[in-house]
């Protein structure tokens, strides 16, 4: 690998004591891909971005007129660009030791195998489930770790799938002369696919642990595959039959699975800066875990945060 330059060493030099030099290098020489440039995906990429991966590439033709407000990257006189474009000045300067461009394209042109294979990882926010199910087909044909995350309202989610991703585990023990022992081991997790995970029955043995958020997410998504559009307000009547049916048929409980809950998280379509916080947080850090293959990554494969319940949930479907 190539050596670190002295202006690297010195920027990262926290981090290098964390997680070592193999990982920063690894880092740098990483090529990031995100679709969307959301609240959710600002918290993402500068999260990355201050760690040091190598590039990334933004996409969103959204012009910033008209884009929601909960983007702190863009600047308020960037009225004449798009949000892509008005992110990476921003964010460039928040690390210029990291390239950041902008490509002007909608999400459906790079869902693509062509257009995946250039990158070692790509992160999908606030698409809709066909576009994800067609950047999950081109990334798993090119074997590209896919993330597709959402924020809405007082909830959001993220799903990963890693493919077939080895990763280095590090272990500690205590020693009897009160010192600690630290050992590696070599160990790998298979992804599973967007299709497979919104298919799956629930098990019985995960009803007591699962997020009740999880059947109402499952609905939604199902339907944004099939209407090619995210759900809205306007659809309750079509998805509160199907919300209500998928629980009864899983023998899901809890007292959030209901239309209530439902008509909460339709009419919710603004993102929530504390979400974004959290769940870009999250996405950022097993963004770092993957490409770095440095410790087991926490989405496999759903994450789900929610406010009303208080708390964040990992579910493995599939």
């Amino acid at each position: 690998m190539v050596e670190l330059t002295a202006d690297e060493a010195a920027v990262y030099d926290r981090q290098l004591r964390v997680w070592g030099l193999e990982t920063q290098q690894k880092l740098r020489q990483s090529k990031v891909l995100i679709v969307g440039c959301t609240g959710l995906a600002a918290e993402v990429a500068k999260n990355i971005i201050l760690a040091g991966v190598g590039s990334v590439t933004l996409v969103d033709d959204t012009p910033c007129s008209a884009s929601s407000p909960g983007n702190f990257l863009v600047p308020h006189d960037a009225k004449d660009k798009t949000v892509a474009e008005a992110c990476v000045a921003t964010l460039q300067e928040m690390n210029p030791l990291v390239s950041v461009n902008a490509v002007a394209g909608t999400p459906g042109t790079f869902v693509s195998t062509a257009t995946v294979s250039g990158y070692n990882i790509v992160i999908l926010v606030g698409q809709s489930g066909a576009v994800v199910d067609a950047a999950d087909v081109a990334c798993r044909e090119t074997n590209v770790p896919l993330i597709a995350a959402c924020s809405r309202g007082l909830a959001g989610w993220a799903f990963a799938n890693v493919h077939s991703h080895t990763y280095i585990k590090e272990n500690k023990t205590d020693q009897s002369d009160g010192t600690t022992k630290k050992t590696t081991e070599v160990k790998s997790v298979q992804g599973v696919s967007w299709e497979a995970a919104l298919g799956a029955p629930v098990e019985k043995r995960q009803m007591k642990r699962m997020s009740p958020f999880l059947p109402l997410l499952r609905v939604c998504m199902r339907f944004e595959r099939i209407e090619g559009r995210s759900a809205l307000s306007s659809d309750y009547a079509v998805l509160e039959p199907a919300l209500l049916n998928l629980c009864k048929v899983e023998g899901h409980t809890g007292g959030s699975v209901d239309g209530t809950a439902l008509g909460s998280f339709l009419e919710s379509t603004e993102e929530m800066p504390a979400i974004n916080a959290i769940l870009g947080g999250v996405v950022a850090n097993d963004t770092i875990k993957i490409v770095a293959s440095k410790g087991e990554p926490v989405i496999n494969n759903i994450f789900m945060y929610s406010l009303l319940e208080g708390g964040g949930w990992v579910e493995r479907l599939g």
